[in-house]
């Protein structure tokens, strides 16, 4: 029997076959009971026979069985542990009925079935139910069915097996063939086939339903299943292929699913592998949104959003994203055009922008899934789905039909319901109401056509596309095109085109900077974990806007996500020109932003960072509003922003070197810089070359006798580099790149700048390199300029731009009056702006205001002023009366109703009441009297609902620390309250104009507060306006500053005759260098810049470019890896154009390494030969043995918590002793340089150096940022050791060649090498360190003072050993002091051992020195006893004279009043007694006081108590009513207040009589 919402009935169910006992139970009674306590699965049982109750355990019950509570059981006596009786071998024999409802079908008008009970032969666990038929077909005949328990009414619920899931993948080949066998009943044999459409998967039980592909049922009806019913316990999920049997409820007509066999996985179709190959060869990036969810959150997200159109609107980012998947399920696409037509949604204000992203999805750009599931539909004739269809693609048409691309889509798929083969199966009136949206195309088409002739194109020119991204284009829609149409760098053979290659360059170039900040808001949106490419901000607020030199930029204030914290003096996080999305509704819009300002001190008290936004002033940024911020940290957007800007601006028509940029053309010309007249090409190398012959053409062979410092390999890169328009010079690592580079800058400053219009450029691609390669041009050529703020070096100082523009400046000079004209008009400007924000943040309206917006009300207020003038209680300003008439006319105290408040430091306050958004007369948009008083009463915290709605509009709804007041920021207080007021029709009508004898003192009180908030409202709008406008034009004021600063930097750099920038710097003044026209252009590290950074630097005149670096070692690294692996951007211009065949000048002899460490590179340069100067290195480093050593290990790495990188603590530790042993050798800190690839293990690194003030000074960075730098010793940490062998990083042969390449006398490597091993680049490096002996896990220490002492270390514990830099034997040499030195052997000397020992040397006085050896003695410290002048001893310091010291025992004096002195024995006495003693007063009261007061000058505090006049007693003191003899008692507070309502009541009457003779004298008026 079961409970059905007290409906009973009784099933009558099959019997379920008899169980074999168990084969190790005990010998007992049998008995039968019922579960009566079940906790998990062990329980009691009551026996029915009326006994105490047994316990059982799961070991006793028999296998797959689950018990609940009132279940019925057989079960046999047995002892447990404890001897006592207990159940054992329990078996069930009926069930208590106990269902889950499962919910409503997602398509089905009826409920599906709530309760399910299987056939008693389905008892058994599901595995022996496809193994043999089912026992209750033979239940009537058979011997055991006749054993088996007969019950008049048996009740079985669903047996809850459940096992481990498996996949089919999983399953042996006899179950995969087997078929599921029929339940007795079933109408059929054959099985039935179906899909899953929704499933739900709980702790207990699982179910779902199943669409039918085949039989009786019509495809739309679905079918529930329980996963009990599924074959193999396998769990299904939506998409799955199934065969099933279909049964029918007993007393009802309901349909359920059976036997369910997975017949076919989701995913694994023929056709989803298809769709792979063919979108194999597509976009990397355009489908980075496909794998974010899968086909259950698709479906499930759905679900719950066509149960909740509000929440959808909220979610508009999340829409997109399934709009965009590829892989929709056909029960998916319907889903989504249900939800789409959905009435309420078509309704709404957003309805706009959600079929506009619907519109440029693809989901409707790629129709092909969405015509499949037409013809589907078709093919069923489901009348209602496909005129659902039709509504939906009418709703396109009509909100965004003028699109080409919807436009295009909904054509097609109309024309799928015209087809010639769907005409018999498609209505006549589906098809005509298709013709009719296809012509209602046309002609939205063809409407938009005059406008889109002209820029038919412009999407697809890359000059269009906007440098910060789109909310479409984060969401997944590309702009433009920029994402579909991605082509990889040209690395060999010629472009098409100069557009052609600047369009690839600059969305390459575009993608790399913006992926990582698409992929990371996508999964936030998803709320997926995101990258460690970006870094998200929660909690975002408005702290105020500021006018800096920069424009507006905006302070705000956020929240670390979690129990992150981060130390920003170090990190990385939100450095200048960081790029950072804002949004408040879950990124359905988004702002953007950069990082103006960083101050560290500000970020770690209160989380503050000063931003700009892309349009400057942005008036969508409210300060009601709660934002999330995520920042892209893969990529610094301040070096790509201006790339992508010079990129832009560049046209084809002018563009320098496209013979060998574009067409890669391989005969190089002449440099354009040499002189045409004849003797042009004399040069004169007088300060270049040495001997005799200086002077000669460079155009003919040079002669023989030609004499210089540079090596022939240095000598050929010269010569190639002043003959050659296009030169390339490779240097390996220590050839001389820089020295090369400087050669050739003086012999062009020599002769060919004085012949040429502008200065020479040089670029790199670091501030260090750039420094360094201009101090060397200081050395002889002082008319050098360096752009650029983030110099290091002092001799750059004087020759920095901002620095020359400054000694340029002349006071009174025509540019110095422009200045000062508009920085006075800045000055005005941002008053405005400050005026305009203190606007804006008033809490009242004013006079002005009122007059301006209502002036046929204004009137109404001017008796209630007037009165106040005549009785003298007026402000001076005609706004103090007219607040106090508003307070009075809103019933409010006006002290209560709030004055303009200031602009600065906003107050936690309390959240803002509820406002109403309806438009109707019957709410008033207010609260109730709880907050509105009827008489202006104070609530709890004596403030009213006025004060409070203000106090929470300064900070918003949620309570924030004020703001920290810092400059000239002005805070913009909030106004949510306003933002969300919709004032009723009525208050409108009444502020525009006067209906009749309607008067603002006949309304209703709420209709007054209505009324003034409408007028808030409309103040505040004005207000905001005015601050837009003062904003524009405090930027427009700031564009012309920047303007009239680069007039006079170009004056500056025209008299240059070198000038340096960095190539971010090249980009961000990219029209300031094409102003200057440099004609030569010299690129250093040009193999480690990206190819659009060195075409940034060309301008139309330049006629020589010289590129100087090295391909073999560090590329270009892009942030996103696969624009590496797939579309080769890591490719420069300098690599690029060798593998093209362009000449190219290697220099091959190297004077840096000594031969041991060159030769780990060699098998990279094979020409690579090694300077004589090189083997007068030292043949071994101090205190070890080998000069050249690979430290092996196999300690395991780690995860940096902060960055997330990798670190190796084992390798930490062991460097940074290893570094301590080797500055105890007598090196010195700068002599020693730490690299490592990872970034966690250099913090890992710095943390452990700086603990240790023997080493804190060794340099310690990223193999990265030291190219081009050198030093003494080199100490390598690899990071890497792992089971999987992945080595990162590290099998780039560029990155290697890099870190082995940094040392000049040795190197020491820690790392794992038999995981090296296995990769290419260090295979041929540990062969050599391998045949030459130094490789090993351990490394030989050798002693300076004991030669034969050789230390073995490989760990920290070795390294105690030679704690001190020697041996572990005993130093015990004898230090100056006499005593011997404690120390382990050490090579320092001793004068830098402190000995500890005590100090033996005797002071002056005689006593001992109590101090250590090492210290000053100084003055004696001995206390001694000494008798003082007033009789008393006392002890001090030996050293310290007597006189000097003050006796501190107690005085024994007494003073003139007879009482003692308080004092010390060394003081002088008091001359004012402090004692409190009671003292009579003339008044004849008695009061305490000290002892040294007069009584004359006392003031009795005793109470008057006298009776007044009026009957009351005073309230005064004795002093106050007694003054100077005269008695005058203080004001009666009570007769006072009564005085006070009395003229209160008899003011409201008298205004009340006003108003009712202002009505008469109107009355009367219009009856005249």
């Amino acid at each position: 029997t079961m409970s059905r919402r007290s409906k009973w009935q009784t099933l009558q169910l099959d019997e379920p076959p008899a169980r074999a006992k168990a084969a190790t139970a005990e010998a007992g009674q049998q008995c039968r009971g019922r579960v009566v306590v079940l906790k998990g699965r062990f329980g009691l049982v009551k026996p029915a026979d009326g006994t105490a109750n047994m316990a059982f355990y799961p070991q006793d019950l028999a296998p797959g069985i689950r018990l609940r509570e009132q279940d019925e059981v057989l079960f046999t006596v047995g002892d447990n542990r404890a001897g006592e009786p207990a159940a054992v071998d329990l078996q069930l024999v009926g069930a208590s009925l106990a269902l889950q409802a499962p919910p409503e079908a997602n398509n089905t008008s009826e409920p599906p079935v709530k309760n399910f009970l299987r056939p008693a032969w389905m008892v058994k666990p599901p595995s022996t139910i496809s193994a043999s038929p089912p026992p209750v077909a033979a239940a009537a005949t058979t011997t055991a069915a006749a054993a088996a328990p007969q019950p008049s009414s048996l009740l079985l619920r669903p047996l809850r097996v459940h096992t481990s899931q498996t996949t089919l993948t999983g399953k042996s080949a006899t179950q995969e063939a087997q078929q599921p066998k029929p339940p007795p009943g079933c109408s059929r044999s054959d099985p039935w086939k179906g899909v899953v459409v929704h499933t739900v998967v709980q702790a207990e039980f699982d179910y779902g339903f199943i669409q039918c592909t085949s039989g009786q049922i019509l495809p739309s009806q679905h079918l529930y299943y329980s996963g009990h019913n599924v074959l193999d316990s396998v769990k299904l999920a939506q998409g799955d292929e199934v065969e099933f049997f279909v049964v029918e409820e007993r007393g009802k007509r309901q349909k359920q699913a059976v036997c369910v066999k997975l017949t076919r996985r989701c995913g694994d179709t023929t056709f989803r592998v298809q769709e792979q190959e063919e979108n194999s060869g597509a976009d990397a990036t355009a489908d980075s949104s496909r794998q974010l969810m899968s086909k259950q959150e698709v479906n499930a997200w759905l679900h719950k959003m066509s149960q909740d159109t509000e929440g959808l609107l909220l979610q508009l980012s999340t829409l997109s994203l399934v709009a965009n998947l590829s892989s929709l399920t056909f029960s998916a696409m319907e889903a989504l055009v249900r939800l789409l037509t959905r009435v309420e949604l078509r309704s709404s204000e957003r309805a706009t922008q959600l079929y506009a992203l619907v519109a440029d999805s693809g989901f409707v750009r790629n129709p092909r899934n969405l015509k499949a599931y037409l013809n589907r539909l078709i093919a069923s004739r489901n009348e209602d789905t496909l005129l659902l269809v039709l509504n939906f693609l009418e709703e396109l048409i009509d909100r965004c039909g003028g699109s080409a691309d919807a436009s295009t889509s909904i054509t097609q798929l109309l024309d799928v319901f015209n087809a010639e083969a769907n005409h018999k199966l498609v209505s006549e009136n589906l098809r005509s109401a298709a013709r009719a949206l296809k012509e209602r195309v046309a002609r939205a088409r063809s409407g938009n056509s005059a406008e889109q002739g002209a820029s038919a194109d412009g999407s697809s020119d890359f000059r269009n596309i906007p440098i910060f991204p789109t909310t479409q284009e984060i969401l997944g829609t590309p702009y433009g095109h920029i994402t579909k149409g991605l082509e990889p760098n040209k690395v060999e053979g010629p472009y098409s085109s100069v557009d052609h290659y600047l369009r690839t360059q600059f969305r390459l170039l575009r993608e790399d900077c913006l992926a990582p900040l698409r992929d990371g808001i996508q999964a936030c949106i998803l709320k997926k974990d995101v990258s460690n490419d970006v870094r998200v901000y929660d909690r975002v607020h408005m702290v105020g806007l500021q006018p800096s030199r920069a424009g507006i930029i905006y302070r705000v204030t956020f929240r670390l996500p979690g129990k992150d914290k981060v130390d920003w003096e170090r990190s990385k996080r939100l450095v200048y020109g960081s790029l950072l999305c804002l949004s408040a509704d879950n990124f359905a819009t988004m702002l953007w932003a950069t990082v103006e300002n960083r101050d560290a001190a500000l970020l770690n008290s209160h989380q503050q960072i000063d931003i700009q936004f892309q349009n400057g002033f942005e008036p969508q940024f409210g300060a009601s509003q709660t934002y999330s911020m995520i920042e892209s940290v893969a990529t610094y957007f301040e070096a790509y922003r201006h790339v992508m800007q010079a990129l832009q601006d560049i046209t084809p028509a002018t563009f320098p070197f496209k013979e060998y940029l574009v067409d890669c053309k391989r005969d190089v010309s002449l440099p354009g810089t040499i002189p045409s007249h004849a003797g042009g090409d004399c040069y004169n190398f007088e300060n270049v070359l040495e001997g005799t012959t200086k002077s000669f053409p460079i155009l003919k062979p040079w002669p023989a006798t030609v004499q210089t410092s540079m090596d022939q390999s240095q000598l050929a890169a010269f010569k190639h580099a002043l003959t050659k328009e296009f030169a390339i010079i490779q240097g390996p690592p220590g050839t001389g790149k820089t020295f090369c580079g400087l050669k050739i800058i003086r012999a062009l400053v020599d002769n060919v700048v004085t012949s040429i219009s502008g200065p020479i450029l040089v670029v790199c691609y670091t501030n260090h390199a750039l420094d360094q390669f201009l101090e060397g041009v200081l050395s002889f050529e002082k008319r050098v300029v360096r752009i650029g703020s983030r110099s290091k070096s002092e001799q750059l100082k004087r020759h920095n731009i901002r620095q020359l523009m400054f000694d340029q400046v002349k006071p009174g000079s025509q540019w110095y009056r422009s200045r000062t004209k508009i920085l006075s008009e800045l000055d005005e400007a941002q008053k405005e702006i400050e005026a305009a924000v203190a606007n804006c943040n008033r809490a009242v309206v004013s006079y002005e205001n009122v007059a301006e917006m209502a002036p046929h009300l204004i009137n109404d207020f001017a008796p209630a002023a007037r009165q106040e003038e005549e009785d003298g209680n007026s402000d001076n300003e005609q706004g103090g009366s007219f607040q106090k008439a508003i307070a009075e006319w809103l019933g409010c105290d006006p002290r209560r109703i709030g004055v303009p408040s200031t602009h600065m430091a906003p107050q936690p306050q309390p959240p803002a009441p509820r406002v109403a958004a309806a438009d109707g007369d019957d709410d008033d948009g207010w609260s109730t009297s709880d907050e509105w008083d009827e008489e202006g009463d104070e609530g709890e915290e004596g403030a009213t609902a006025l004060e409070r709605m203000q106090q929470a509009r300064m900070v918003g709804e949620d309570e924030r620390e004020p703001a920290v007041q810092q400059g000239s920021f002005f805070s913009l207080q909030s106004h949510q309250d306003l933002e969300r007021f919709r004032a009723p029709k009525r208050v409108v009508t009444v502020s525009e104009r006067c209906l009749g004898n309607a008067s603002v003192w006949n309304l209703p009180v709420a209709d007054r507060r209505l009324l003034y908030t409408l007028w808030r409202q409309k103040q505040h709008a004005a207000t905001l306006a005015v601050l837009a406008s003062a904003c524009t034009r405090y930027e427009q004021l700031c564009r012309e500053r920047d303007e009239l600063e680069d007039q006079l930097k170009y004056e500056v750099l025209n008299g240059a005759a070198v000038v340096g920038m960095t190539t971010t710097g090249v980009a961000k003044f990219y029209k300031l260098v094409q102003a200057v026209r440099p004609q030569v252009v010299l690129c250093e590290e040009a193999a480690e810049v990206f190819e659009c950074h060195v075409v940034t630097a060309l301008s139309p005149h330049t006629k020589h470019l010289i590129l100087i670096g090295d391909h073999e070692q560090l590329r270009p690294s892009p942030a996103v890896y696969k624009l590496a692996t797939k579309y080769q951007f890591d490719v420069s211009l300098f690599e690029r154009m060798i593998k093209n065949g362009v000449p190219c000048v290697m220099l091959s002899s190297q004077r840096r390494m000594r031969p041991e460490i060159a030769s780990l590179v060699r098998h990279l340069y094979p020409s690579l030969s090694d300077h004589p100067h090189v083997n007068s290195y030292p043949t071994m480093t101090k205190g070890v043995m080998h000069t050249v050593f690979f430290v092996d290990h196999t300690m395991p790495e780690s995860r940096d918590n902060d960055s997330s990188s990798k670190c190796n603590e084992h390798e930490a530790l062991v460097v940074s002793h290893l570094c301590d042993y080797l500055i105890k050798q007598g090196y010195t800190p700068d002599q020693v340089t730490v690299l490592t690839p990872y970034c966690g293990q250099l913090m890992l690194l710095r943390r452990l150096f700086h603990g240790n003030s023997v080493i804190t000074s060794v340099l310690v960075t990223t193999v990265d940022n030291y190219q081009g730098e050198e030093n003494d010793i080199i100490v390598l940490s690899l990071v890497r050791s792992n089971r999987a062998g992945v080595i990162g990083f590290l099998r780039t042969s560029n990155r290697v060649c890099v870190a082995l390449s940094r040392a000049r006398h040795a190197l020491y490597v820690v790392g794992n090498a038999a995981m090296l091993r296995t990769n290419e680049p260090w295979k041929p490096v540990l062969a050599q360190l391998q045949a030459s002996g130094h490789i090993g896990s351990h490394i030989s220490l050798c002693c300076a003072t004991h030669p034969n002492k050789i230390t073995e270390v490989s760990s920290v514990a070795d390294f105690a050993r030679v704690a001190d830099g020697g041996c572990d034997v005993p130093c015990g040499a004898e230090l100056p002091c006499g005593h011997h030195c404690p120390r382990l052997c050490h090579p320092f000397p001793h004068t830098a051992v402190p000995c500890a020992q005590p100090c033996t040397r005797a002071l002056s006085c005689g006593h001992r020195c109590p101090k250590r050896c090492y210290e000053e003695c100084g003055s004696c410290a001995v206390l001694v006893s000494v008798k003082l002048a007033c009789g008393h001893s006392s002890s001090f310091p030996c050293s310290e004279p007597a006189e000097n010291h003050v006796c501190q025992f107690p005085c024994e004096r007494k003073l003139k009043c007879g009482h003692g002195c308080p004092r010390v024995c060394g003081e002088n006495c008091l001359r004012y007694c402090h004692v409190h003693v009671e003292k009579h007063l003339p008044c004849g009261h008695s009061q305490f006081a000290e002892c040294g007061d007069d009584v004359a000058c006392l003031k009795c505090g005793a109470d008057c108590c006298a009776s007044l006049p009026c009957g009351h007693t005073c309230k005064g003191t004795c002093a106050d009513c007694n003054r100077k003899g005269i008695t005058e008692h203080v004001v009666c507070e009570q007769c006072k207040a009564i005085a006070a309502a009395m003229l209160a009541e008899c003011s409201a009457s008298a205004g009340a009589q006003i108003a009712s003779a202002k009505k008469r004298r109107n009355n009367k008026k219009s009856n005249q």
